[in-house]
């Protein structure tokens, strides 16, 4: 697992979020992403995707959001960086809750 994937899992536990990672996504027009991560109810309807690089997007940033998903490109944590949990709230409150509203976390 890389150091980004313990981190995002981690915080999600941390704070009461679901996480779905190593799951396939088809979008409607035929291509097909494998080994994503998914952050249900932040950042759009069906959720969040997590991608390591910019080109993982493979031009299908618009199919992406017409799917109704969410997309951020996040790389590895540098070596010497540490796990802090302020900027994963910080970062999910900036994608947003679109889960239903009774089960939005205190913190966002």
């Amino acid at each position: 697992m890389s150091k980004l994937n313990e981190w995002l899992s981690r915080s999600c536990l941390e704070l009461d979020l679901s996480l779905e990672s190593l799951i396939e996504i088809s979008l409607p027009n035929g291509v097909k992403f494998r080994n994503m991560v998914l952050i249900p109810n932040l950042g759009s309807q069906k959720g969040m995707l997590i991608l390591n690089y910019f080109d993982d997007l493979k031009g299908q940033s618009t199919a992406f959001k017409n799917a109704g998903y969410g997309y951020s490109v996040l790389g590895e944590p540098y070596p010497n960086e540490t796990y802090d949990i302020e900027s994963f709230k910080e970062m999910y409150r900036d994608w947003g809750w679109f889960g239903y509203p009774i089960q939005k976390p205190s913190w966002m």
